[in-house]
């Protein structure tokens, strides 16, 4: 199972088995395709949080730079509006 993903808790995981608290009471699980699965899951939450976060910083970098030419057109307009005496 860990081979097919790509998963290297082979190490980690020798005998693929650990044991689990369920309902107050140690029991002996199988392992090994659980773990597989939650580390694929977690790639793919990665994957898509990493997309996501360009996608989001893209943005940010362009409203700041429209703020940035808007704040210029209000000042050519009013020089007194607080925007451009405050220089925020």
């Amino acid at each position: 199972m860990f081979d097919s993903l790509g998963f290297v808790g082979k190490k980690l995981f020798p005998n693929n088995k650990r044991f689990l608290l369920n309902s107050f009471r140690i029991e002996e699980a199988e392992l090994g395709p659980m773990v597989a699965l939650i580390t694929k899951a977690f790639q793919e939450f990665y994957s898509r949080w990493i997309s996501d976060s360009a996608n989001l910083h893209d943005e940010i970098h362009q409203l700041k730079s429209e703020n940035a030419m808007l704040k210029e057109a209000v000042c050519e307009l009013n020089p007194k509006a607080s925007i451009c005496i405050n220089g925020r």
